[in-house]
């Protein structure tokens, strides 16, 4: 299957049955969810900004004739207000996740629907399965291993396809740098690393897709917020304004995070 484009919404195999789905977010900033079908049923790994984002989606689910499970990777609103495009497909997220949409969900919602009338028939459909720490799939003839990694946000999770060694970073790595919300930064990049060893392809929600090259970048990148801070950051040159803004952000975040840790150590 070649690309399919049902503007601006872009669908692109990236592997077999394995699909990736583009819509535009932010000024100059696309964002990523993943299609992953077997033989007995298929997971849809976020579901973009609105249900209308996933119409070229519902296709592929329809012919494909089996079961759909929801994944959302975390609770940013433009990774799981698309939800509501397959009403009756269980939901799974992580147990904070869950809990960021019931708290934080509605009051975004109408925040942006009295800006912006596009969102106007969005309904939110929070997760209906929840977890802690890790869990598998078995779609048959390919497996999608769902695991904790926070940093960009406490209820980060990633998803891996280990029969093709494809991660789905979600916002866990992005390109040209991640973006450190919550953290903590330290184990983050350590996890990367991990990752990095493992992973063939790498999908990020934003940025183009890549291989393991992208977790080391963001690791380091991470490292160096907290141990060089000053440093130039050659990522950062032609990036769209919204990355020169986030690494602003992500100064400030590590420097709190440096100065929650010295705390703690003088208390202890």
């Amino acid at each position: 299957m070649t690309a399919v484009t049902t503007s601006p919404i872009t669908i692109s195999p990236i592997a077999t049955d394995i699909f990736a789905i583009n819509a535009p977010c932010d000024p100059g900033v696309d964002v990523r969810a993943l299609l992953v079908t077997g033989q007995d049923c298929s997971v849809l790994v976020d579901t973009l900004l609105r249900p209308s984002d996933l119409d070229g989606v519902r296709a592929i689910v329809k012919s494909h004739g089996k079961p759909l499970y929801i994944v959302n990777s975390h609770a940013d609103w433009d990774h799981w207000w698309g939800n509501g495009a397959f009403p009756t497909a269980p939901v799974v997220a992580h147990r904070l996740t869950k809990e960021r949409q019931l708290r934080e969900g509605r009051r975004h919602l109408t925040s942006k629907q009295r800006t912006d009338n596009s969102f106007a028939d969005v309904v939110l459909r929070p997760a209906t399965i929840t977890f802690d720490g890790f869990l598998q799939f078995d779609l048959g003839g390919v497996h999608l291993e769902l695991s904790a990694l926070p940093g960009h946000v406490h209820d980060q999770i990633v998803a891996y396809v280990p029969e093709y060694r494809l991660f789905f970073a979600a916002d866990a790595a992005e390109d040209p740098i991640p973006l450190v919300a919550e953290g903590p930064v330290a184990p983050w990049a350590r996890a990367l690393h991990e990752w990095a060893r493992k992973a063939r392809t790498v999908v990020p929600a934003h940025g183009a897709i890549a291989g393991p090259e992208l977790l080391e970048r963001n690791a380091a990148y991470l490292e160096g917020l907290l141990n060089e801070p000053r440093r130039a950051i050659p990522d950062l040159v032609g990036a769209p304004a919204f990355y020169r803004r986030a690494h602003r952000r992500n100064l400030k975040q590590a420097a709190a995070e440096l100065e929650g840790s010295a705390g703690t150590t003088l208390q202890a």
